[in-house]
């Protein structure tokens, strides 16, 4: 299968290459800030590691494009961006949950180029 995997640099999304790639999936990650653990996770796996601040839908897109790209198709997304706010409900700021939603919930819809 061919998969797509959002926020794949560390943690759950970095496990989510490594155990795809090690079952022989073709892997595509998106990642926007960790270069470093992006590189050698692409390297360690054989995956393809994609830049992008997916919570812009310019950059949301690209990255899809070029996911499309590199593995020829997309079979599989998991969608392990995101953030998350705490406290009190009525003292959040509402942009930040905003965009906390944008990202965590709003990327699938952004999956076509």
């Amino acid at each position: 299968m061919r998969i797509l995997i959002s926020g794949g640099a560390r943690g759950i999304g970095a496990a989510c290459v490594r155990g795809f790639a090690s079952d022989g999936h073709s892997v595509a990650f998106i990642y926007r800030s960790a270069h470093e653990a992006a590189q050698r996770l692409a390297d360690e796996c054989g995956a393809t590691a994609i830049c992008a601040d997916i919570s812009k839908p310019d950059e949301a897109r690209e990255a899809v494009a070029k996911a499309l790209a590199a593995l020829g198709g997309i079979d599989v997304l998991v969608n392990n961006a995101g953030f998350g706010d705490f406290g009190e409900f009525h003292n959040s700021d509402i942009n930040k949950q905003i965009r906390m939603v944008d990202l965590n919930c709003i990327f699938t819809h952004r999956k076509s180029p």
